[in-house]
């Protein structure tokens, strides 16, 4: 009886740590051809964007990599959804190019969350540097605070972006 609780018990964690854990190196396998394929996608580019948002920015894990590339493949041909870089996030990017990917994952959450809301460009980039800007000031996220970055912070916490 103890032996099956025991087998049990690592068949269970077995199970969990396979559902929790996150594999996004097939994603590249993934068609990204037609309009279809992007609208059939939408699920797959939002776990990549959520967990772009929620995982420290570690430039040696291999799922940012997949996840990140996949989320720009994806930002560029889809034909539902139009993105921009605007000079704020020029300024952004230009003191930590770093964030690029999660500024990606940041746009594509907004863009994908709020279908129902008619977001024009302006909105939504604001509310991506918002969720980026959230994300830069989480210690947990490792994100090295230079000058530009913590005055963007300071404007973000005091602006009128639409909190979504």
């Amino acid at each position: 009886m103890k032996l099956r609780t025991l087998f049990l018990s690592f068949l269970f964690i077995g199970f969990a740590i396979q559902s929790f854990s996150q594999d996004f190196s097939l994603l590249s396998k993934i068609p990204l051809k037609e309009k279809a394929d992007f609208a059939k996608a939408e699920k797959q580019v939002l776990e990549c964007a959520n967990y772009l948002t929620s995982n420290p920015l570690d430039l040696k894990d291999t799922n940012r990599k997949s996840a990140e590339a996949f989320l720009a493949v994806w930002m560029t041909g889809t034909p539902d959804y139009t993105f921009e870089l605007d000079e704020s996030v020029g300024k952004i990017l230009d003191s930590y190019n770093l964030l690029f990917g999660t500024f990606l994952a940041c746009a594509t959450k907004i863009a994908l969350e709020n279908k129902d809301k008619s977001l024009n460009a302006k909105e939504q980039t604001n509310n991506a540097i918002s969720l980026l800007m959230n994300y830069c000031k989480n210690p947990d996220n490792k994100v090295v605070l230079n000058d530009t970055l913590k005055k963007m912070i300071e404007q973000n916490s005091s602006s009128n972006y639409q909190k979504l």
